[in-house]
């Protein structure tokens, strides 16, 4: 809704959620600004502190689903995230990272022991046909 988070969400914002691949906090900013908005013209017949609750019940909704998909920019303590997100590995600071990439490291050797066992089988054969002439 402000002006200045629309401009920051759409330049720094997007480079921001390319690097972590979270939502930048400056969208987020700007729809918990429109829900509230929308929530409180549509409650005009509500009292102040029904409206509040039902705003504070969107902003969890909005949170819970952002959480669901490990795309909110901010840490539960309300500290913005800072990590980098690798494709297929995740965030690089959880362990999942770790597990990801010990099964890489397998899949790669078994690959490569596999390649070298076929490399090897089909040397050998070639070879003992020479020898053999």
């Amino acid at each position: 809704m402000s002006f200045w988070n629309t401009i920051l969400g759409n330049t720094v914002g997007t480079v921001y959620s390319a690097w972590t691949g979270n939502v930048d906090p400056y969208t987020k900013a700007d729809i918990v600004a429109a829900t509230k908005a929308d929530i409180a013209t549509a409650g005009a017949g509500l009292s102040p502190a029904q409206v509040k609750a039902q705003q504070d019940q969107a902003d969890r909704d909005a949170n819970s689903v952002l959480n669901i998909n490990d795309a909110n920019p901010h840490n539960p303590d309300g500290s913005l995230k800072a990590s980098i997100r690798v494709p297929i590995l995740g965030t690089l600071d959880s362990l999942k990272v770790l597990k990801t990439l010990e099964g890489l490291v397998y899949t790669v050797i078994a690959l490569a022991a596999i390649g070298g066992i076929t490399y090897l089988a089909v040397k050998g054969s070639q070879l003992t046909r020479e020898f053999r002439r």
